[in-house]
């Protein structure tokens, strides 16, 4: 169990539980680097005063789910999963529903924070790589060269309606943490 998180009112908590699995029918190849050992990392919903119910699993399948958020209304949840092969961000409504997906554009989103009132996301994201960049890395066969193509994380911001994410910081600075005011 990690990345516990309290509801905003106190009356549940959000935390990841990650599963190790072992395959007995799996052989040893080169192709299976973790000895056929999978682990799934989903969240979970618990109240806080075990007389409300038990715990349930929010997410499940074979993506693993991360860094659970509650909105500032405790009516939804937030977090990260993998979607068509990137990092997502994911929203779903505590009542009942499916997750959806919070378009981040060509941004992988890193740590996250609601805004304060509910409707906006704001998350870290490495910098794009120009495709000057890519053509170049790629003609070196896909090496990164780290001392040169190191590319700095910026705070983005994506409206939940809909919409692209806005790019609200410029320069070459490294921002590693971000808060709401």
């Amino acid at each position: 169990v990690s990345q516990v998180r309290m509801a905003p009112d106190g009356r549940a908590i959000a935390y990841v539980v990650r599963t190790p699995t072992f395959d007995p029918e799996a052989k040893a190849s080169d192709d299976d680097p973790k000895g056929g050992w999978t682990v799934e990392s989903h969240v979970w919903l618990a109240p806080t005063a075990p007389r409300e119910g038990a715990p349930r699993q929010l997410t499940f399948g074979d993506a693993g789910a991360s860094s659970p958020r509650f909105s500032p209304d405790g009516r939804h949840l937030a977090f990260v999963r993998k979607a068509k092969g990137k990092r997502r961000l994911h929203v779903m409504r505590l009542d009942g529903g499916e997750p959806r997906v919070i378009d981040t554009g060509e941004h992988t989103p890193g740590s996250f924070a609601w805004s304060p009132e509910g409707t906006r996301i704001a998350f870290l994201a490495k910098v794009p790589e120009t495709d000057e960049a890519k053509e170049a890395r790629f003609r070196r066969g896909g090496a990164y060269r780290w001392d040169q193509e190191w590319r700095p994380s910026h705070p983005m911001v994506v409206d939940l309606a809909g919409g692209e994410p806005v790019h609200v910081h410029q320069g070459n600075d490294h921002v590693v943490q971000l808060a709401w005011s």
